[in-house]
């Protein structure tokens, strides 16, 4: 089977819808609009039927960080974009209270899951406090798991029930590798975001582009790897993105360096320049030439 868990296929789905919305909203004919405005519906749809909210989080926050990204390109002014900003962030924290059981949008979000894997954290947080060099080793999460967990989880869940994972890549990592193996992960957020706000400034469009979109769909992979454990398509589907994404802000940066900007190549050394003695004079080199000379007519004589 391709997939053990409906949450693998809710995350890959999700991450798909994300990168079909480019060829939906960018500059393209209209059948293929067509195929791909199916194909995220199709996406959405096949998310749901998982039964996993996992996917459908997964895309709203993707659809919400393209919202942000789009007010902020948009050439309104700043008291505009602070208001558009204030109005998306208030729309989204009757969605977040609700994941975590706050709000009356708990019952349709709420999953009694999350309480399971705040356990699993915890434990991979315990693990690297007590190993923050080297970790415990790759895929040994299981093995320090018993010694780690919580009563209050083995006295509810009985004590038979165990994890091999931190159902969070960064603390996955965390508890392998030490804190060396969490900031690596965390790095790979940080590089991706940095490499793209330079080539945002660089290009300075008023609306969404390519890259904008290759970032929310690297931003959809990696939200879900921190409630997620790393499976491989979808982990390879990750890293594939990132790649692209930081392909594509080299091609802005470089499209938009200034001529000034332009490093020019070192000048060649001119002839009979010698490393660490600098050019020969010519009066040097006609001494050096007298030299041989005489050194040539010594050897006749000799003959």
């Amino acid at each position: 089977m391709l997939f053990r868990s409906p949450n693998f296929a809710a995350a890959l789905f999700a991450i798909l819808v994300v990168i079909s919305l480019r060829f939906v909203f960018l500059k393209n004919s209209i059948p293929l609009r067509v195929l791909f405005s199916c194909t995220v519906l199709a996406g959405i749809y096949m998310s749901y039927k998982t039964a996993s909210v996992q996917g459908i989080l997964t895309i709203a926050a993707a659809f919400f960080l393209l919202l942000i990204i789009w007010v902020l390109r948009s050439k309104t002014s700043k008291n505009k974009k602070a208001a558009s900003l204030v109005v998306l962030l208030a729309a989204a924290m009757p969605i977040i209270a609700g994941v975590f059981n706050f709000s009356p949008l708990r019952k349709f979000l709420y999953q009694e899951t999350l309480s399971i894997r705040l356990h699993y954290w915890r434990v991979a947080i315990r693990i690297m406090r007590d190993h923050p060099i080297n970790g415990v080793g790759i895929d040994k999460y299981g093995d320090f798991y018993r010694t780690y967990r919580e009563l209050w989880f083995v006295k509810k869940y009985s004590p038979g029930l165990i994890s091999s994972n931190a159902h969070n890549v960064a603390l996955q990592w965390g508890s392998d590798l030490g804190f060396l193996g969490l900031l690596m992960y965390i790095g790979l957020a940080v590089l991706a975001f940095s490499i793209y706000l330079k080539a945002v400034r660089r290009d300075g469009g008023n609306s969404l582009t390519e890259l904008d979109y290759l970032f929310a769909s690297f931003a959809a992979f990696y939200l879900q790897s921190i409630i997620s454990i790393a499976q491989l398509s979808v982990t390879v589907l990750g890293f594939a993105l990132l790649g692209l994404l930081l392909g594509r802000a080299r091609i802005i940066m470089d499209a938009t360096i200034q001529p000034s900007q332009i490093k020019r190549p070192a000048r060649s050394k001119p002839k009979g320049e010698y490393i660490g003695l600098g050019t020969r004079s010519e009066e040097h080199t006609s001494e050096l030439q007298s030299r041989v000379d005489i050194s040539y007519a010594v050897f006749c004589l000799k003959k």
